[in-house]
């Protein structure tokens, strides 16, 4: 094999590989870049979110010492963001919903962290998967034990 023959290799190697890795590259900075946005929001509400986690269209962040949960939901070009008091809370829990279907294996159609209030009030639920509108199951679950562990933790 001459010289030619390697440099011409490594140039169509180079070619097909090198967009992958500006893509993950943009990718990671643009998700560095919504963290860092979200945790500004967070002190525009007084909070200073010292655990945040990032999936799909939903950002998720713990403020332990105010014991305050702060959750953005994006919507095309807008988003929702819900503050949930863990002042206010007894306990959570995970919720899997799962579609009713004929055959033997079951899809989830709901995964929601369950508040459960002190006093009277009604359950808050926190919605990390719907099968409406996500198209794919991919760590949510996961997620939610983390974040129910989180926060269990943050409650007592």
């Amino acid at each position: 094999m001459n010289s030619a023959s390697i440099i011409i290799g490594l140039a169509i190697l180079a070619a097909v590989i090198l967009p992958f890795v500006i893509l993950s590259i943009r990718k990671r900075n643009k998700d560095y870049q919504n963290i860092q946005e979200f945790i500004n929001t967070g002190l525009k509400y007084g909070l200073e979110l010292s655990e945040t986690e990032q999936w799909s269209d939903r950002l998720l962040g713990l403020d332990p010492v105010k014991r305050k949960i702060l959750f953005r939901q994006f919507n095309n070009d807008q988003f929702t963001e819900t503050i949930f008091d863990l002042n206010e809370a007894k306990s959570c829990s995970l919720l899997v919903t799962n579609l009713q279907t004929a055959g033997a294996s079951q899809a989830p159609d709901k995964i929601e962290i369950v508040f459960k209030q002190k006093g009277n009030k009604a359950v808050e639920n926190l919605q990390l998967y719907n099968s409406e509108t996500d198209q794919v199951v991919y760590t949510q679950f996961e997620i939610g034990e983390k974040w129910t562990k989180l926060i269990n933790d943050s409650l007592r």
